[in-house]
């Protein structure tokens, strides 16, 4: 028997707290406020640049930038909360060069920002962070003891706000949760990634994507309902720490367009060109999480990929 509470009853231990949730609108902190409205008898206060459309009455919306200084002030007097979830930031565009200014202001001093405005007492803070701050693996699985040397500003910038959140919330005796999530992707993944690319040209124009490299590279992708219920249940849970949140199985970026073109029925050859960056497999180590809060991810990848090529056969543009 398992000494952990399943989701539902975890939940229940919400009951009358309030939440702060930065990053509310975007593509996992969505799927978190959806899950904590379950929930009536919470309160959730959600800082966002776009008001969602959601009916309940148990959500108030804070307009703010948090780049912002100036901005920050109208959470001066927020009142009562009990847990913040961080997830506001800049996510990575393999569009264009990694930008070491964008990083700066939206990943990291975002969060130094906000932690001035923080009430005096919290029950716990959940900082989301990624497995970028480990850069290229030296071993995997990818463990919380592997060494974090980032290769990207993005990931540098993560690795930076972990370090600064550390002492900012020790010296306020706020306890602190660090999430470090792998790939994740599902239904309203943005369309800059490679999955939602990857679909929208063999489903909807029966087109080849394009792989860099030989389509070799590993990566553990995790499907955004099992994000937002590891992040829910580490905050419930309440065990300061960083945490790693993935599957703990590698699928590779060729095995990504076959089974697409298993679920199409389609025979779509994809076109590969030179990679500009050094190639590698990266698998992430749940151990930890598993052990300390029962997070277990529940949603295997090619179900994820159907969930999501069903989404995206609805919200064509």
């Amino acid at each position: 028997m398992s000494k952990f509470l399943n989701f539902n009853d975890m939940m229940q231990l919400l009951n009358n707290k309030t939440i702060l949730i930065t990053g509310g609108s975007g593509f996992i902190g969505s799927k978190i406020v959806q899950k904590l409205l379950t929930n009536k008898s919470l309160k959730i206060k959600l800082i966002t640049r776009n008001q969602l459309d959601y009916s309940q009455d148990n959500i108030d919306y804070i307009k703010c930038d948090l780049t912002d200084i100036s901005s920050l002030k109208i959470l001066n007097g927020i009142g009562k909360v009990d847990y913040v979830i961080f997830l506001a930031a800049k996510m990575p565009d393999p569009s264009i060069s990694d930008n070491v200014e964008v990083n700066l202001k939206q990943n990291f001093f975002s969060a130094l920002n906000f932690i001035n405005f923080l009430p005096d007492k919290l029950s716990g803070f959940i900082f989301i962070s990624s497995i970028d701050v480990y850069g290229y693996p030296v071993y995997n699985p990818i463990d919380e003891k592997h060494p974090t040397n980032p290769s990207t500003y993005y990931g540098a910038s993560k690795l930076s706000s972990e370090k600064f959140l550390k002492i900012a919330l020790y010296k306020k005796q706020i306890p602190l949760t660090i999430l470090r999530l792998s790939q994740v992707y599902g239904p309203g993944e943005p369309k800059l990634k490679a999955i939602p690319k990857f679909i929208d040209l063999m489903a909807n124009e029966n087109t080849s994507p394009i792989i860099f490299g030989n389509g070799s590279d590993i990566r553990d992708y995790l499907f955004v309902d099992d994000a937002a219920n590891a992040i829910i249940m580490a905050m419930i849970s309440n065990m300061p720490g960083v945490y790693n949140i993935g599957t703990g199985k590698g699928t590779s970026i060729n095995n990504v367009v076959e089974i697409i073109n298993t679920i199409l029925g389609t025979k779509i050859k994809p076109i590969y060109k030179p990679r500009v960056k050094e190639e590698y497999g990266s698998i992430i180590d749940i151990s930890l999480a598993k052990k300390t809060f029962g997070y277990q991810p529940s949603i295997d990848f090619p179900e994820g990929i159907k969930k999501q090529i069903l989404w995206a056969s609805r919200n064509v543009k």
